[in-house]
C-alpha cells in the first residue's frame, strides 16, 4: 500500500515484484456505478473479468465491487465468470433495481433532525444499514480471498486514504488491523460512498494498540487519530482507486466516471461548492491520471484507461456516442445516490460498454480472446446507430444534473 501525505505523492514501491491484472473502479455515485456496470459487462463477454486478480474501488465503484464480491463469495471457484444470462439476472438486474431507489431521500429527511434529535451520524448509519439490507450481508473478513477486493475510503481528519480488505484495514501511516467481527462489507461501502455534504463521515474509532506496521511514530497524536477516526467518500483522495495496485500489478485497467473539468454546468444564482466534484477534478487526481497514461506510453506498466468523458471515437472507433455528448451531457449528470431514470441508466450502460470495448481493443489486444465476441449493447433501444440519438439523449438527460429532493416521489 502507498503512503499519501499529499494528493500528488508517489506511492512507495512494493517489495513484491509486480504481477497480475488489476481493475480500478472510480467514484461518481450511481452515475459511476452504471458506467462501470456497462464496462464490466463487456469485460465479462471478452473473458477478461475472471482474470482480474485485484479489484480496487471507491465511492460509486465500491457499490458494484461489493455486489460482485458477494456473488463470488457464494461460489469462489467460478471467480467472476458469468454467462450472458447469469450476468443479466444476477449482476445487472439487482444493481439496476438499486439505482431506482432514492437512497438519498431518507438521509436528507434525517438531516433535518439529525443534529437536534438523532445525532450527527444518523444519516451515514442509515446508509450502512440500507446497504446491508439490499446490497450485501457479508462481513468484511468474509470477502473471497481471490480475487482480492480493496475498498478505498478517506480519513477526513487527516485527509489521507484508508483501505478495507478481506484480511486487513488501515493505511501506511497509522498501521493495519485485522477486520473486527463487527465490520461489515456494507459499512466499508458506506464509508467509501458517503458524500461529505449530504451524508457525512462514518465514525470508525479503533483501539490504537490493535494497529501495527504503520510509519507514524507511537504517541498521543497517533492514538488520537485512531480513536477519532472518521471515514468518508473515497473519491476525495483515491478517486481512481489506483494507489493500492499500480505499483504491484503488471497490467492495470481503469474505469473512470468523474466529471469532465470543462463540462457545461447550469449556473446558479447562489453558487455552492460541491466537495465531491471538486475533489474528483482536483490537481492531485489529474496528476495521477497523467502519471498513469505516462506509464502506459513509456512501457512501465501495461493496461488502458477509459472514462465517462471519452468516447469510442477517441480510439478511432466510430461506433459510439459522440465525445461532445459525453462531455456536455453525460458528465453533467448528478454524481449522487439519487434515483436514475430508465433512459439515464440505458445510456450510461451503453457508453461504458462501448468505451471500454474501444479502449481494450486499441491498447490491450493481449488480453482479448482469439475470436472477439460481437458487440451486444446492454440496451439496443438507445443505440448510437440511431440517427436521432443525439437529440434523444439530450432530451432524456435534460435536468439530470439536478439533485432529487426529499419531497419528490418520482425520479
Amino acid at each position: 500500500m502507498a503512503s499519501h501525505p499529499a494528493p500528488d505523492t508517489e506511492p512507495a514501491p512494493s517489495a513484491v515484484p509486480a504481477r497480475g491484472l488489476a481493475l480500478c473502479l472510480s467514484g461518481g455515485g450511481f452515475r459511476a456505478l452504471l458506467f462501470h456496470l456497462g464496462a464490466l459487462r463487456r469485460l465479462n463477454e471478452l473473458g477478461i473479468l475472471p482474470k482480474v486478480d485485484t479489484f480496487s474501488a471507491t465511492s460509486g465503484g465500491s457499490i458494484l465491487a461489493a455486489h460482485l464480491a458477494t456473488l463470488i463469495a457464494k461460489d469462489p471457484a467460478k471467480k467472476a465468470a458469468f454467462t450472458p444470462e447469469a450476468w443479466e439476472e444476477f449482476v445487472e438486474a439487482p444493481l439496476l433495481a438499486l439505482t431506482r431507489e432514492d437512497l438519498g431521500r431518507g438521509f436528507r429527511t434525517l438531516g433535518l433532525l439529525a443534529r437536534n434529535l438523532l445525532g450527527p451520524n444518523a444519516r451515514v448509519e442509515a446508509l450502512a444499514q440500507r446497504y446491508e439490507e439490499i446490497l450485501t450481508p457479508l462481513k468484511l473478513r468474509d470477502l473471497p480471498p481471490a480475487p482480492r477486493f480493496v475498498f478505498c475510503a478517506t480519513d477526513f481528519l487527516r485527509s489521507v486514504p484508508w483501505y478495507f480488505e478481506q484480511d486487513r484495514m488501515g493505511d501506511r501511516q497509522l498501521g493495519w488491523v485485522a477486520p473486527p467481527d463487527g465490520v461489515t462489507l456494507a459499512r466499508a461501502v458506506a464509508a467509501s460512498s458517503c458524500f461529505p455534504r449530504s451524508i457525512g463521515p462514518l465514525p470508525a474509532p479503533l483501539d490504537p494498540a490493535l494497529l501495527s506496521g504503520g510509519a507514524a511514530p507511537s504517541g498521543p497524536d497517533r492514538d488520537a487519530a485512531i480513536r477519532h477516526l472518521a471515514l468518508g467518500d473515497g473519491a476525495s483522495h483515491a478517486h481512481l482507486g489506483l494507489d493500492p495496485v499500480w505499483k504491484t500489478h503488471t497490467t492495470v485497467l481503469v474505469s473512470e466516471a468523474g466529471a469532465y473539468p470543462n463540462a457545461r454546468r447550469k449556473r446558479r444564482v447562489f453558487p455552492r461548492p460541491d466537495p465531491f466534484l471538486t475533489a474528483v477534478d482536483s490537481e492531485g487526481q489529474e496528476i495521477r491520471r497523467r502519471r498513469l497514461v505516462s506509464g502506459f506510453v513509456g512501457g512501465q506498466i501495461s493496461g488502458t484507461f477509459w472514462s465517462l468523458s471519452s468516447a469510442p471515437s477517441s480510439y478511432r472507433i466510430p461506433f459510439g456516442y459522440s465525445k461532445s455528448l459525453a462531455r456536455d451531457v453525460l458528465c453533467t449528470m448528478r454524481a449522487s445516490l439519487d434515483p436514475v431514470t430508465e433512459a439515464e441508466a440505458a445510456v450510461l450502460l451503453n457508453h461504458g460498454y462501448l468505451t471500454a470495448d474501444a479502449a481494450l481493443r486499441t491498447h490491450t489486444s493481449q488480453l482479448l480472446p482469439r475470436l472477439v465476441p460481437r458487440l451486444q449493447l446492454p440496451d439496443p433501444g438507445w443505440t448510437p446507430a440511431d440517427p436521432d440519438i443525439e437529440r434523444r439523449v439530450r432530451v432524456a438527460f435534460a435536468g439530470s444534473g439536478r439533485r432529487r429532493w426529499w419531497w419528490r416521489i418520482d425520479p
